[in-house]
């Protein structure tokens, strides 16, 4: 018997196959959707599992706390509130357990409070267990009056507020950038190259094509990096990567205009091309990556987890020493013959001054305007006025005075005088043991005592792990 159909209907067969395989199709996607939530189910189960053993190590062992919080815009444009909580466990280890994101509507400072009191509160975190509060500069925050912390001290005043030190340092590097010409100029080429080459596949697929061929001869050559617009201590990587592909931008600028076009990028092309041949914006670039990088790591080391107000002082005393021993002749006469060192001396073009600029009719006194005698004096008054005006203004943290009276009820303070009237013998002790890799000579910072608590747990007691402890979290 024929299975073909002459009457415009398919053949029983064709439709049982396309039956099956529409069977199959739906199972199929069925499977997929229950896996999926299944999976989803299974990440919530575990993230809940790990928030309720932290918090019970929290309310068991470490009794005090401290919040990291800070807000942000996301992609749809609404207000997210993230929270952090920083602990340290019984053996001293500095915990950071990230709690969640959550939807902020509004930003002013009662709602964020009433917020942070309610993700506590289902957290099952006492307010008058907190120790620290961190969050960045901002008024409704930081506010002396009626900010977040301010209405969190009120409630609790042993809840110390600092300002995220990370922040601080972010915010006097931009200061610093926006006192001078040159660096302010610098940046401003980076982003903008990043901008004409990046933001389109044909002139960054051009791009690639030229620094691959120059890959051959220098194989760690890499791509351009974008600038982060927040974080000035990211900068550093942004500056290196252009001046790694210094030429290889300046061709590829060589071939966006040689198209020609009405586009934004190719109006730009000629400019920022002019702009790479001055000696000036190159000797910018050089000290920027001087400065920036150093801040940048020192940065890593305010990101840590195993921070500390000591070690946060330490960093920013290395810093300020860096940059005070750049203040000096043969610190710039480095910066400064190294640029004129360059391989690409047939692409930048020799130092020179400044064009001669008479000041404004209504400016002017009479008297002759300043002139360098040569350019190495004037980019050395550049070079000096970064350093005048910029990152040393950091200061450092003072803790307050009145802290020994604020945490008496948290800490035996007659019991702690003793045990570090005992601390000498308790260091040589530690030394003269087989636990010591190698001996402590002197003391500098509060993780070497907790490594040595930790391998001499009979020395352990209430009152040096409540100091330890309560001096982690903050």
């Amino acid at each position: 018997m024929s299975t073909n159909c002459h009457d415009g209907h398919d053949p029983p067969d064709r439709i049982v196959q396309r039956n099956v395989a529409q069977l199959r199709d739906g199972i199929l996607c069925v499977l997929s959707t229950f896996r999926g939530r299944v999976r989803r189910r299974r990440i919530r189960l575990h993230y809940k599992l790990h928030i309720r053993f932290s918090f019970s190590q929290i309310k068991n062992n470490a009794e005090h706390y401290a919040v990291i919080v800070d807000e942000t815009r996301d992609c749809s444009g609404h207000e997210q509130l993230s929270l952090t909580v920083r602990w340290v466990s019984d053996d001293y280890v500095v915990h950071e357990d990230f709690i969640g994101m959550y939807d902020c509507p509004k930003t002013d400072a009662l709602s964020i409070t009433l917020t942070i009191k309610d993700m506590l509160l289902r957290c099952g975190l006492d307010i008058g267990d907190m120790r620290g509060q961190t969050y960045d500069g901002a008024s409704v925050l930081q506010g002396q009056m009626s900010g977040v912390a301010k209405r969190f001290k009120d409630i609790n005043p042993k809840a110390i507020s600092m300002h995220c030190t990370n922040h601080s340092l972010n915010l006097i590097l931009q200061e610093a950038a926006s006192k001078c010409n040159m660096v302010r100029g610098a940046f401003s080429l980076v982003h903008d190259i990043h901008e004409v080459i990046n933001n389109s596949p044909k002139r960054l697929a051009i791009f690639n094509t030229i620094r691959d061929a120059a890959a051959a001869a220098s194989p760690t050559v890499s791509g351009l990096t974008p600038l982060c617009p927040t974080r000035w201590t990211a900068r550093g990587s942004a500056i290196k990567s252009l001046l790694a592909n210094y030429e290889a931008v300046y061709d590829t600028l060589d071939e966006i205009i040689r198209m020609g076009g009405n586009t934004e990028a190719s109006k730009k092309a000629p400019g920022l091309q002019a702009l790479m041949t001055q000696f000036s914006v190159f000797f910018g670039l050089k000290v920027c990556l001087t400065l920036f990088s150093s801040a940048e790591e020192v940065a890593r080391v305010l990101q840590s987890k195993d921070l500390s107000a000591e070690t946060v002082k330490s960093a920013v005393q290395m810093l300020q020493t860096h940059y005070t021993n750049l203040r000096s002749t043969e610190a710039f006469h480095s910066i400064f013959e190294e640029a004129q060192r360059t391989n690409m001396s047939d692409l930048v073009q020799a130092p020179a001054l400044p064009p001669r600029r008479r000041a404004p009719r209504r400016y002017d006194d009479g008297d002759a305007s300043h002139q360098w005698e040569n350019p190495e004096d004037y980019f050395r008054s550049q070079f000096f006025s970064i350093l005048v005006n910029g990152p040393p203004g950091f200061g450092s943290i003072n803790i307050p005075q009145n802290l020994v009276d604020m945490y008496t009820g948290d800490i035996d303070m007659e019991r702690l005088s003793t045990q570090l009237s005992l601390f000498p013998a308790v260091l040589q002790a530690h030394n003269s043991s087989s636990a010591a890799e190698r001996p402590t000579m002197q003391v500098t910072k509060v993780s070497t005592i907790t490594d040595m608590q930790r391998h001499r747990d009979e020395a352990r007691n209430p009152s040096s792990v409540k100091w330890i402890n309560f001096y982690g979290c903050i």
